[in-house]
């Protein structure tokens, strides 16, 4: 359960590390588990929500895994499982439910091939700011290897105009005001089975990877009040949500 002191951390920075979530144990089977699905698309069996790199890197270069809770129970324990569910209850209320159509997903930075994403706000994209993001680390993150850069407190001015990058809606940075919040942007290095939550208003922005290490990271994305989100998001005619209940699956990462 996060303390008050977390909680007005997060309302007032949009982000709160958690220095660890799981264990070594932990962190070896998911790798297990990443390493299984990489190698089902290397041999061809690749389905609509794997997402590949630049063709440059070679034909099978992953960059992201969508929909993983359908991919394996574990990965949704993740998502569920007790640390992550009260500390979402305690940002978003006690209704927090994880989100099956936003995020969602294993990002893949392979090294030397990972590529950069640009600076953006996931509730652009998502047409609304209600929702939290939560990072689960897998590997050790660093400005080589592309760790998350943020900007503290940025979230509290709601979401900017936005243009197009290769994060979707991103930020314009030929705007004076947002230029001169990317120049205050802090790189967030974090520990292998660390996890990281941060508001959906929240700038963010990662490096290519330039190192001889991954960087993957499970995230998900939490909903406090769906009704609230939805008229929003329906609104800027962004798909409804989908969510699941925080209740950790049977026997897995509890």
């Amino acid at each position: 359960m996060l303390s008050e002191t977390e909680i007005e951390f997060f309302n007032a920075q949009g982000y709160l590390a958690i220095p660890q979530v799981i264990d070594a144990a932990q962190i070896a089977r998911l790798k297990d588990l990443s390493e299984a699905e990489f190698a089902r698309i290397r041999a061809g069996q690749r389905s609509e929500w794997d997402l590949l790199e630049d063709p440059d890197y070679g034909p099978n270069a992953i960059f992201r895994l969508s929909r993983v809770m359908a991919r394996h129970p574990e990965f949704q324990a993740v998502a569920t499982c007790p640390t992550v569910a009260e500390a979402a209850r305690g940002l978003l209320g006690p209704q927090a439910a994880v989100c099956v159509n936003r995020h969602n997903m294993m990002v893949v930075k392979a090294p030397h091939v990972g590529r950069q994403i640009d600076w953006h706000q996931d509730g652009v994209n998502w047409g609304s700011a209600r929702m939290v993001s939560f990072m689960l680390f897998l590997d050790d993150a660093s400005p080589e290897n592309g760790c998350l850069e943020i900007i503290p407190g940025a979230h509290r001015r709601g979401l900017y105009k936005s243009v197009t990058n290769n994060a979707g809606g991103g930020m314009d940075l030929n705007d004076p005001a947002q230029a001169a919040l990317v120049r205050q942007a802090v790189p967030l290095c974090v520990k292998a089975g660390a996890g990281l939550f941060f508001h959906s208003a929240l700038p963010h922005f990662s490096k290519a990877n330039t190192s001889e290490r991954y960087r993957r990271n499970l995230t998900f994305a939490y909903i406090g009040n769906t009704e609230d989100f939805n008229r929003e998001a329906l609104a800027a005619g962004r798909s409804a949500i989908e969510s699941l209940p925080l209740t950790a699956p049977q026997g897995q990462l509890v």
